[in-house]
């Protein structure tokens, strides 16, 4: 079942979904699964695309952050509402990325993307009332993944300098 299935929409509330999907199921596996089923399942192109390769850093306060994944969404237009697949792609230690689609393509599709960045890192247990099991504290403030206004152009030569210098 794929998360359009159940009325949630894309936004705020399709995020906070996946990222409690997420929590629920052990961490950013799980997460990077459930999105890359529903961007499978919902965001898949009706036609060709265009691929760049786009590669950058990430970090946070100045440091690179560890197990940080990058998410690039395709924006759609009334003309095109489904550009292509998301490109995702997880942090080396010093911050480093190059994205491949979700469909194992290197690049991202050419245009302007919605970007979202997550940290979970390894699962700490956390008590709390319900047991839903082993629980991760998310790296990186709600501004930058649920509530992410970031975004990037993706220009058709592609682009080395995605880069991303955030602060808490």
């Amino acid at each position: 079942m794929a998360v359009h299935d159940i009325g949630i929409r894309e936004g705020p509330l399709h995020h906070q979904f996946l990222f409690n999907l997420s929590r629920r199921h052990g961490g950013s596996l799980a997460f990077t699964i459930a999105w890359c089923c529903y961007t499978l399942a919902g965001c898949g192109s009706s036609g060709p695309y265009e691929l760049a390769p786009v590669s950058g850093g990430v970090t946070l306060n100045g440091k690179a952050v560890p197990h940080t994944q990058i998410i690039f969404q395709p924006k759609g237009t009334p003309d095109n509402p489904s550009p292509g697949p998301g490109s995702t792609a997880f942090c080396d230690d010093a911050g480093r990325f190059e994205l491949k689609t979700v469909r194992g393509e290197p690049g991202a599709v050419v245009g302007p993307h919605g970007v979202q960045i997550y940290a979970h890192g390894p699962a700490k247990s956390v008590a709390k009332d319900a047991d839903d099991g082993p629980q991760v504290k998310e790296a990186f403030p709600a501004k930058y993944n649920v509530e992410s206004q970031l975004t990037f152009d993706v220009p058709a030569e592609g682009s080395a300098a995605a880069n991303f210098e955030l602060t808490e």
